[in-house]
């Protein structure tokens, strides 16, 4: 059975089971020292002898009657069953959270269900969760290299097209007669530029991803903040605003031509 989201003393009843596949051993002690149980009041304890001879303690309930569920920390304080593998430190020297293996210690000191380890989302404050031997911590602007490659073909057939047709309007501008002409030309030269300048973005960012990208988990914020790929996106903006807004423009006049001549 998967035990990686059981907690407490189910989690404790199945591991000592052995219902759990990991390979984590039972950690409870049969019987728990008698000198352990130092944060409860000596009213509520009481010393007794086992059957086999060993001095241990029980716990007093509140209705007279003894039980021994706790479990005895290294530091000699005791909780009860129900605290142990729950992903808190009750025992104040994480005892309790030490040898389970339903948690994950993050470098900054939580527990993190074992589950949530290498998932691709952050849990642990310090990123540890993500950022270890364990997980894939190459933060790629490409999930997978087919999309790199769809980049470096759409970028270069889109700035090899646009600037031949951007070269052609500017060239044969000065042979317009109409205004009708130079105002079309215009807008197709814009538009052109705008989609320009998407091809130019798609180059940039396959040629970061390859050379300059280099962020890992701990640097993904560094990167995403730098001026590289601030001034990408800057591109990727103006670029699709200028082709917006230029196709508006266009259609617009287009459509009004188009009712004048009704």
């Amino acid at each position: 059975v998967g035990c990686k989201d059981i907690f407490g003393d189910l989690y404790i009843y199945m591991m000592c089971s052995g219902l759990c596949h990991h390979s984590v051993h039972c950690f409870l002690e049969d019987i728990v020292p008698q000198s352990s149980c130092i944060n409860y009041p000596s009213e509520k304890k009481v010393i007794t002898v086992t059957s086999s001879g060993f001095l241990t303690v029980v716990l007093r309930k509140s209705d007279g009657t003894f039980h021994q569920n706790i479990f005895s920390c290294k530091n000699r304080n005791c909780i009860e069953l129900h605290r142990v593998c729950d992903l808190v430190d009750d025992c104040g020297d994480a005892s309790d959270e030490e040898w389970c293996g339903n948690n994950f210690k993050c470098n900054s000191g939580e527990y993190i269900p074992l589950s949530r380890k290498c998932n691709g989302d952050f849990d642990c404050l310090d990123l540890s969760d993500e950022c270890n031997v364990h997980c894939s911590n190459q933060v790629k602007i490409f999930s997978h290299v087919t999309l790199c490659i769809a980049a470096w073909i759409a970028g270069t057939v889109s700035v090899i097209l646009n600037g031949w047709i951007i070269i052609k309007h500017i060239i044969s501008f000065s042979e317009l007669k109409t205004s009708v002409a130079k105002t079309n030309s215009c807008l197709m030269t814009v538009i052109s530029v705008g989609d320009f300048l998407q091809g130019s973005f798609l180059l940039l960012v396959a040629l970061a991803d390859e050379f300059i990208n280099k962020s890992t988990c701990f640097t993904q914020f560094k990167w995403t903040t730098s001026k590289t790929c601030n001034f990408l996106g800057i591109i990727s903006t103006i670029g699709s605003q200028i082709s917006l807004f230029s196709m508006t423009l266009l259609s617009a006049k287009r459509a009004i031509g188009c009712r004048s001549m009704v």
